[in-house]
């Protein structure tokens, strides 16, 4: 991690609180700020229930 430049987030399924349901990215954001290397984030959704953009929206408020 302390040489990374970016950081890519995959996201598929979202709680109704707009959590991903299978990847802690709270905990994941918390390890990059600690190291000090947050500087990029790739966003993408593969997920069904949304369209492309709304799940992309809804990874950027997850991340934010």
């Amino acid at each position: 991690m302390p040489f990374a430049k970016g950081v890519s987030a995959k996201l598929k399924v979202f709680d109704a609180e707009g959590n991903e349901t299978s990847i802690d990215y709270y905990r994941l954001i918390k390890i990059e700020k600690r190291l000090g290397v947050q500087k990029f984030f790739g966003m993408e959704y593969e997920g069904s229930v949304f369209l492309e953009k709304e799940g992309i929206m809804a990874t950027k408020k997850l991340l934010e």
